[in-house]
């Protein structure tokens, strides 16, 4: 488990001694960020992984395919809570 951020289309994560580079796509479309998120489990590099999840009102939680997680608490909190789905592919790099 190791600590990053996430935001619309983006995310990174860095578990010593490998980067997690994730871009992906999300509908629908919903601009958040989490500049604090916590990221479990081992992204295999560059392999698309479908994903499922909620964003707001206050976190996000992201459930990949392969059995990782993404969660953390938003920055600006929305108004309502959003059903989310897309897919994230990964680039795992020396961190």
């Amino acid at each position: 488990m190791e600590a990053g951020a996430i935001r619309a289309g983006f995310t990174e994560f860095i578990i010593s001694p490998r980067r997690y580079t994730g871009v992906g796509t999300i509908t629908p479309s919903i601009s958040f960020r989490a500049s604090e998120a916590t990221l479990t489990g081992d992204p295999q590099d560059r392999v698309p992984q479908p994903f499922t999840g909620t964003i707001g009102p206050d976190t996000v939680n992201i459930n990949l395919l392969d059995g990782c997680k993404i969660h953390g608490v938003l920055d600006v909190p929305t108004i309502d809570r959003t059903d989310v789905s897309g897919c994230i592919t990964w680039s795992v790099t020396a961190a």
